[in-house]
């Protein structure tokens, strides 16, 4: 979970393998030694790492890898100056780009690490991780001790809860940014990421603790951004927006706007990729135009703001120059008090299109100076925008 303040105590289990951990620590010390801290959640990990120095009497170093890290080899290291740590805890292994690729060169070179660290090393691993080190680098893995922490079933519930509700605290705030820019900063920020969740779910799956709808319809919109461009997106978004379209309050409605935004977003972005001589643009106009309505209806005037542009763009796409005209008259009118210059340059840049469509120059060079002359003004212009006008 997020590095919040702790929700609940250190559990007996953990506490047992807390002192675990020390005693391996301070068995080994002088001497290299592989120990593996099985953890699951940053939240548990971070509580763990606060007491951990309270009941080891050895100094503890830390490092924790960038996300471009090649080796682990060449970064511990780097720690051997000025004075050799008198014991190491290794942590970012999840986060690692290229993993699949760090861990059989770490397998290569285990005796490198026996010769040259004469001290106990920790390394923080998750589940998914742990699998990867025992397939990719079983060598090196078989050196290890174990020691395992994990979350009670209510701790993972309430986490997820706490987790949820601010995801959609921050996506919905108001903002210029998209949905989907402001949603994978909130998930980066939280327990939400990929291989976090779905532990989670995993965990409480095995307790049979069945979710919360509510809950339930979340994290799933969740697993959907976590998916990508994978298809099966598509079918998260569908889950969650299916429990929120059956309720009728006005925080399920915006989440049901937002979810026929992301879906709207995903049928534009997945046929905007496609070679096909007649692409199929109404799957996403559907979903973008069923957002909006469902932002006007809640009266969000600076989400409807937000999400007005993309639909313009699918419009364009079409070659549906009327509609087109119609909705950027009501986007012209939003985004005089709401939204950015940017997104008021984009306006005058759509109905300069509009006109050419219509072989009407003049109106057509009047507006698209007028995108220039706005867009100007703009404190952060896109570098393809001037050009495009």
């Amino acid at each position: 979970m997020s590095d919040r303040p702790p929700a609940e105590p250190i559990t007996p289990d953990n506490q047992s393998a807390l002192e675990e951990l020390a005693w391996a620590i301070e068995a080994s010390t002088g001497q290299f030694s592989l120990i593996l801290a099985r953890c699951n959640y940053r939240q548990l990990r971070s509580r763990i790492l606060d007491r951990l120095p309270q009941v080891c009497a050895v100094p503890l170093r830390s490092i924790t890898l960038q996300n471009s890290s090649k080796t682990i080899y060449s970064r511990i290291r780097e720690e051997l100056e000025p004075e050799p740590p008198k014991a190491l805890m290794v942590l970012g292994l999840e986060a690692i780009d290229d993993l699949d690729e760090m861990l059989p060169v770490v397998n290569i070179v285990r005796e490198e690490f026996r010769k040259t660290f004469q001290f106990p090393i920790v390394l923080w691993v998750t589940r998914d991780v742990h699998h990867k080190l025992v397939r990719l680098a079983p060598d090196f893995e078989s050196w290890a001790t174990s020691t395992d922490f994990s979350m009670s079933a209510d701790a993972l519930l309430q986490g997820l809860e706490e987790e949820a509700s601010d995801f959609f605290a921050q996506v919905l705030a108001p903002s210029d940014r998209s949905f989907r820019k402001l949603a994978l900063q909130a998930i980066d920020q939280t327990s939400l990421r990929r291989s976090e969740l779905e532990a989670a779910l995993q965990d409480l799956h095995k307790q049979d603790i069945p979710l919360p709808a509510d809950l339930q319809a979340s994290l799933e919109l969740v697993r959907g951004l976590n998916a990508g461009d994978d298809p099966i997106a598509l079918t998260h978004f569908q889950h969650s927006l299916n429990h929120w379209q059956s309720q009728s309050d006005r925080a399920s409605l915006i989440k049901t706007g937002l979810l026929q935004n992301l879906i709207g977003r995903f049928h534009y972005w997945a046929t905007n990729q496609e070679k096909y001589r007649n692409p199929d643009w109404q799957p996403a106009r559907t979903s973008l135009e069923a957002s909006l309505e469902t932002f006007e209806r809640v009266d969000r005037p600076d989400l409807v703001a937000k999400v007005i542009t993309i639909l313009q763009r699918c419009l364009q796409r079409m070659h549906a120059w009327d509609d087109l005209e119609r909705l950027t008259q009501k986007a012209l009118e939003l985004h005089q008090t709401q939204g950015t210059i940017n997104r008021l340059a984009q306006d005058y840049s759509f109905l300069a299109e509009v006109a050419l469509e219509r072989g009407q120059w003049a109106e057509t060079k009047r507006l698209a100076q007028l995108a220039l002359d706005t867009l100007a003004t703009s404190s952060e212009p896109e570098a393809w925008e001037a050009p495009l006008y």
